[in-house]
């Protein structure tokens, strides 16, 4: 038990959070699965990584995490969000992110753009939030991604176009995940 008061405590406690969303680790807002499931994203050799796991374990939380983890770390990264549909995946990644966002020093909370569906960071990121069903994926190719996070894989009308024919090729140039 410390014997420091508790407003040295709390403040202490506000700097280390600090120097943590500054160096854009947020490992400290994930839970013992989450932060297995990182590490094992992490210790995986390929670009590609599936998580197969059930309803309400937090891969949605985890996943928008890493996505504001690399736009702090990586200076005007390009990072996807995907879900079957724009509504959709706007609705989880922004509720999302709006809590995990609530101790985020301003130096690095991004702006939320409602009309184009994206979070632009000081430092130039972006996490591009997008629906991939009726044909939408289309208007995707083309462009560059540090990082593309598909959720709600289930329920996309074609999956495997959607890897093969739009995602990979554009990890390519940046050897992106």
């Amino acid at each position: 038990m410390s014997t420091l008061p508790r407003q040295v405590q709390d403040a202490a406690i506000k700097q280390v959070k600090g120097a943590l969303w500054r160096r854009g680790d947020l490992s400290y807002l994930l839970h013992a699965t989450q932060q297995k499931m990182q590490a094992a994203m992490d210790a995986c050799p390929s670009r590609s990584f599936f998580l197969l796991c059930s309803r309400r374990l937090g891969k949605s939380y985890l996943m928008v995490t890493r996505a504001i983890e690399a736009c702090i770390k990586t200076p005007n990264a390009r990072v996807l969000y995907l879900a079957p549909f724009a509504k959709d995946a706007n609705e989880i990644a922004v509720d999302l992110a709006e809590n995990i966002l609530l101790e985020a020093p301003k130096e690095v909370r991004p702006e939320y753009r409602a009309q184009t569906r994206e979070m632009v960071f000081p430092n130039g990121s972006i996490i591009r939030i997008k629906g991939v069903n009726g044909e939408h994926a289309q208007f995707l190719r083309g462009g560059a991604a540090d990082l593309v996070i598909l959720d709600e894989c289930g329920i996309m009308d074609d999956l495997q176009h959607v890897l093969t024919d739009v995602v990979m090729p554009m990890t390519m140039t940046t050897n992106g995940k």
